[in-house]
């Protein structure tokens, strides 16, 4: 089963269950059909049986009995001797022998099987008279469940073969995007672990070669390694909560104000715009800024700047900065976990690869989008957000500080 994968698997499941439930389903038809059938050939022998009875006791009984074309029609007395038949039945010997001609009398339906098929016999009792015996044949009966028998036998593999193909297809459909996903995520778990590599191993070699030369290692290279580790644990931990689609906080977050917050971290990044708000959750609104003038300022020439602005019915937040800038044909690729460019703006100078998937994942959480535009020389970042009703737009634009 394993070995099938789990398309097989779900396919040999499924087909396996409705073969079983046409089986039973086809049984139970055949079933069905036999003994409605059977039931009527023998409520039509019984009513004949007692209309000839009933005759036979009024004493206007006619010989050869009328039988309707329901089947063999024979008056015997009380020592099985026919007294009258029908139009083609035997008026020496009767249908039954006497131990079954007793049964009969009782008001069972007696059942004989011969070379043409099987035979239903019934018995009304015509008092002072005799017994009036109806036989039907049920060979038309039988031929009718032996054709529904074939039928079945041969419509359903075909109906089962072509439910399997398109099930298939439709089962190929709903899981491709489930094996993309296992793809994307054996292949971040191997990326991870390779980025997790590098720190651990350069920790490693700096304390063994600390304790085969018997120095304390340098506490600042540890510190570095440990942060950079820290900081890596950090992006894998906030990636696996956005990808298990946990809700984000919506609070009205001010966004001219919350980048103007970052000045701390950040002051040689010119922040210009107009007061704009939008809701979402805080803490994620600024990592997404951060993320976007990390990346900038590891590859601006000069400067970095930061706008916000209306787009329409969005909240348009920009991160410029005067680097190498990224080609057209890579501009998507960027946003790729652990993803890096063989370019300038490839080197690198500190990040994990992780910054722009980070922005991406977050921004769609917050249902907006995010791209990269030439700007001439550099880079520019432009998020759109769902924009909250706030202050107006102001004609005058702060300028930079």
């Amino acid at each position: 089963m394993r070995r099938l994968g789990l398309r097989g698997r779900l396919m040999l499941l499924g087909t396996a269950g409705v073969a079983a439930t046409l089986a039973v389903g086809g049984l139970l038809l055949v079933l069905a059909l036999k003994f409605a059938l059977l039931r009527s050939l023998e409520d039509t022998a019984r009513h004949t049986a007692n209309d000839v009875a009933e005759l036979a006791v009024a004493g206007e009984l006619a010989d050869p009995v009328p039988s309707g074309g329901t089947g063999v029609v024979q008056l015997v007395d009380g020592d099985g001797r026919i007294l009258a038949a029908s139009i083609g039945a035997d008026r020496l010997v009767a249908v039954l022998r006497p131990a079954d001609l007793d049964r009969a009398r009782t008001g069972r339906t007696i059942i004989l099987h011969g070379p043409e098929g099987t035979t239903l016999v019934v018995a009304a009792p015509a008092h002072g008279v005799g017994t009036v015996l109806v036989a039907v044949s049920a060979r038309d009966a039988e031929q009718t469940v032996g054709a529904l028998r074939t039928t079945l036998l041969v419509a359903f593999p075909v109906f089962l073969a072509c439910l399997a193909a398109i099930a298939w297809r439709l089962v190929g459909a709903t899981l491709r995007p489930v094996e993309e996903a296992r793809a994307r995520q054996r292949a971040f778990v191997a990326d991870a672990a390779h980025e997790l590599r590098s720190p651990l191993a350069s920790l490693r070699t700096q304390l063994e070669v600390a304790a085969h030369l018997g120095e304390a290692a340098d506490p600042e290279e540890l510190l570095a390694d440990v942060a950079r580790l820290g900081r890596l644990t950090d992006d894998l931990l906030l990636l696996a909560r956005v990808d298990e689609r946990a809700s984000a906080r919506r609070d009205p977050v001010e966004v001219l104000g919350l980048v103007r917050g970052l000045r701390a971290r950040y002051p040689t990044v010119a922040v210009t715009g107009s007061a704009q708000s939008t809701t979402g959750d805080r803490g994620q609104l600024e990592r997404i800024v951060a993320n976007l003038v990390d990346n900038g300022l590891r590859h601006a020439r000069t400067q970095v700047a930061v706008d916000v602005s209306r787009d329409g019915p969005q909240v348009l937040i920009t991160v410029t900065d005067d680097g190498p800038g990224i080609p057209a044909a890579d501009r998507e690729r960027v946003f790729g976990r652990f993803t890096r460019l063989d370019g300038a703006r490839g080197r690198d100078g500190g990040g994990s690869g992780l910054g722009l998937a980070i922005v991406r994942e977050l921004v769609a959480a917050h249902n907006g989008t995010v791209r990269l535009a030439d700007a001439g020389p550099g880079l520019r970042a432009e998020v759109r957000l769902p924009r909250l009703g706030g202050p107006a737009e102001t004609a005058d634009r702060p300028a930079r500080p």
